[in-house]
């Protein structure tokens, strides 16, 4: 069984937002982890990060405004994906928190679209 419960990914600049999650999560019994350290943008994912993640049984990425222009928070993001897609279903298991009042910082690959809810669309 993963050590952790929850993997949360997010920019530093959004910690005074995400620690306080973090700590209600692990109040309410979870094992969350949460990166405590500074990533550069161009610097390497530590091996630390890499293990943590692999370890998790499932990613919160709180996908800020800031978050897709940091390279570290999109390669965890693509990693958390990838292996919950060899899992099974993704939506299991790679959560998106948009903290934003608007998605304008959200795009969809081109040529995808999000699928229609019914009896919305």
């Amino acid at each position: 069984m993963p050590p952790y419960d929850l993997f949360i990914s997010y920019r530093r600049l959004d910690a005074q937002h995400v620690r306080p999650l973090a700590d209600r999560l692990r109040g309410l019994g979870l094992k969350v982890w949460i990166d405590e350290s500074e990533i550069e943008d161009f610097a390497a994912v530590t091996a630390t990060i890499t293990e943590c993640l692999a370890q998790s049984k499932a990613v919160l990425a709180w996908y800020s405004s800031v978050y897709p222009l940091s390279r570290p928070c999109q390669w965890e993001l693509t990693i958390a994906y990838l292996a919950a897609q060899h899992i099974g279903d993704p939506r299991r298991r790679v959560l998106i928190v948009n903290p934003e009042t608007k998605p304008d910082h959200i795009a969809l690959p081109e040529g995808s679209a999000l699928p229609q809810r019914p009896g919305h669309g």
